[in-house]
């Protein structure tokens, strides 16, 4: 039988009848449980207040937001009506159902809807007279509930401030209490909000009269702290649903407790027998890819430990091990070959740049801790876009082929070499004194002088198509690998004025021959 099947009938099986028998027990015993109802019941009361409190204060940010933008206290000064009310319909959906500019005067300049319109005076309204009775400061502000036309609204009205002190107009942030907005406060409590103001009384239950208040299991009064302009909340109170609690089961609960604890004593002894039997194997196979994960060991060794130690377990582990050391296999062997390209230019078959610059500077550190010395080669093949021009760019890449095979036959296996770029060449020859690599930069120039082909020869009369001028300095220790690149790139500079086809070597620091 496979292990999943294994699993499902031993463990999972088992495992679903004791949370169901565990569900149902607990479920026996929540009538049971009076404290932790009122004390779920207190809960709730505070989270639908927090609820209150944060859409409160989103409207007071929201308002704040709306007085101070730069871009609103502009429209304002100019009386921009456009972009107020551009901004208006932004800013709605920020818990806001109506935003509406005023001058210092209490005249409408913009609205977010069509309640108002532009010149309406409004000055004497409740909420805006009280911020225009003593000349409108910076730091007024009036927020409550007031009544209007088309409903009862909860409202901040505030100073829109120039230079954040300057009182140049009103903003008015409008919410309205509606069912809608009542039931957003109480959403997934399973309870309902009633509140009374100015008489009128408001509710989240979509038929608050009738019978169905018959059913409340208990009413919470409710209280919000505080003191407000406008209108005063007479009454509010949390409606508690009997749905929350649930029938006893009691003659059943000795039972299940029962089968609940057997259960507990035969699943884990099951269990065990699983992981020991069938799982171990994949917790050590967790394990050695862990080991690969953090770099305490190679794919070598983990792919030869995979087929070693996974030889003998059970058939679906020996399944996963061995694909995951075919996997191995293919990343190593995929691994060996980036890295080949990595470093390798693709023309010639010759280092590149990047690894040839890493090896300068390793062997600098070697140098610094065992001694030694190292001298660098720059060449760079004479009149070289005359061979493309010519004779066209694969007799050009043939030519830069054929002097990368003469310097790998020419120099030592320490010795690397690189293309530099385009058509320059760099040789970093460790252990070599300035002697010997300008006699090897020698040897190499006229060895390639005299292995041109025919068509490369016959492109210049003075016969400098195709030769080598090659800058040779020995490092010095203390000098930089910048510094190392300016001498030898000066010594081929000198190389180049001094004719083409030549060595130039650059003896010490500063100084050349």
């Amino acid at each position: 039988m496979k292990l999943v099947r294994q699993v499902l009938l031993t463990a999972i099986l088992p495992l679903a009848a004791v949370l169901l028998a565990g569900v149902w027990l607990l479920s026996s015993s929540v009538d049971k449980q009076e404290k932790q109802i009122q004390q779920e019941d207190e809960l709730l009361q505070q989270v639908v207040r927090a609820r209150v409190i944060s859409l409160l204060g989103s409207v007071d940010a929201a308002s704040k937001i709306l007085a101070l933008n730069r871009e609103a206290v502009l429209a304002v000064r100019d009386h921009n009506v456009n972009i107020l009310y551009e901004l208006g319909r932004q800013y709605e959906p920020l818990q806001l159902s109506r935003i509406t500019y005023l001058d210092l005067q209490g005249r409408v300049l913009s609205r977010s809807d069509d309640r108002y319109r532009f010149g309406d005076d409004l000055s004497k309204r409740d909420e805006i007279s009280q911020l225009l009775a003593d000349g409108v400061q910076a730091g007024d502000r009036v927020a409550g509930l007031f009544q209007q036309e088309d409903g009862l609204y909860y409202l901040i009205a505030r100073p829109v401030l120039q230079y954040q002190e300057i009182p140049i107009g009103i903003v008015v942030s409008q919410v309205k209490v509606t069912p809608e907005r009542l039931k957003q406060l109480v959403l997934g409590t399973g309870a309902d909000i009633e509140i009374q103001i100015g008489g009128q009384r408001f509710s989240s239950i979509d038929e608050p009269e009738g019978a169905a208040k018959e059913t409340v299991r208990r009413v919470v009064p409710m209280a919000f702290g505080g003191r407000s302009a406008g209108l005063v909340v007479e009454e509010a109170q949390l409606l508690l649903w009997p749905d929350r609690g649930i029938h006893s089961v009691d003659s059943l609960a000795r039972q299940l407790l029962v089968l609940f604890v057997v259960l507990l004593v035969l699943l884990p002894v099951l269990l065990m027998w699983i992981l020991r039997r069938y799982l171990r194997p994949y917790a050590e196979l967790v394990e050695e890819l862990q080991q690969l994960s953090v770099g305490s060991v190679d794919l070598g060794v983990i792919r030869n430990k995979l087929g070693r130690d996974f030889c003998d377990a059970p058939e679906q582990v020996g399944r996963v091990a061995q694909a995951i050391s075919g996997m191995a296999q293919t990343l190593e062997r995929q691994m060996d070959e980036l890295e080949h390209l990595a470093v390798t230019d693709q023309l010639t078959g010759l280092k590149n740049r990047r690894f040839l610059t890493a090896s300068m500077q390793h062997a600098m550190a070697r140098i610094y801790r065992h001694g030694g010395q190292m001298s660098v080669l720059l060449i760079d093949l004479d009149e070289f876009k005359r061979i493309n021009d010519r004779l066209g760019h694969d007799k050009g890449d043939e030519h830069l082929r054929s002097v990368a095979g003469i310097f790998r036959d020419n120099c030592r296996s320490s010795d690397i070499i690189a293309r530099w770029g385009g058509e320059e060449f760099m040789l970093l020859c460790p252990d070599l004194e300035l002697e010997g690599a300008g006699e090897l930069a020698e040897k190499l120039r006229r060895l390639v002088e005299a292995q041109r082909s025919n068509e490369v020869k016959l492109i210049g009369s003075e016969g400098y198509v195709g030769t080598l001028s090659v800058g040779v300095t020995q490092w010095q220790p203390g000098e930089t690998t910048e510094q190392l690149l300016q001498r030898v790139d000066r010594a081929l500079y000198r190389a180049k004025q001094q004719g083409r086809n030549r060595v130039e070597v650059c003896q010490q620091v500063g100084a050349s021959a």
